[in-house]
């Protein structure tokens, strides 16, 4: 869209509304749980929205580094990783560290979008 209000203030809109005027509202529990379960999934999509292309990019980034790949989306590369873990092949190789630290890297980037309040609890050793 070229006009505000954008993808974001939309979300943002139809999040706020589901929280603070339906979710109070519901009185039976499959209906709050409904309206939290919607709520969250439009901020998982706002966050997905601010982070654009620069989580799958980087991770894309890595993986061919890692696999020593100059092509290949995203899931095709998470497809290969995973080839090579289940083979053993990273298990106690010198790639190890490396395959541990994109890996780590990748599930770190999918917390911040998808439950930031679980990353920031565990990397604060919680």
């Amino acid at each position: 869209m070229q006009d505000r209000p954008d993808a974001g203030e939309l979300i943002a809109a139809v999040r706020s509304f589901l929280e603070h005027e339906v979710l109070p509202t519901q009185s039976d529990q499959r209906g709050r749980f409904r309206t939290l379960v919607a709520a969250n999934a439009l901020a998982i999509v706002q966050r997905e929205l601010a982070a654009g292309a620069s989580a799958a990019q980087h991770e894309g980034d890595r993986l061919r580094a890692l696999l020593g790949s100059q092509d290949g989306d995203v899931r095709a590369l998470r497809l290969e990783l995973a080839r090579h873990i289940r083979a053993g092949e990273a298990d106690e190789s010198p790639r190890r560290d490396a395959v541990y630290a994109a890996t780590l890297a990748s599930v770190e980037a999918k917390l911040a979008i998808a439950n930031p309040k679980l990353l920031e609890l565990v990397q604060d050793g919680g």
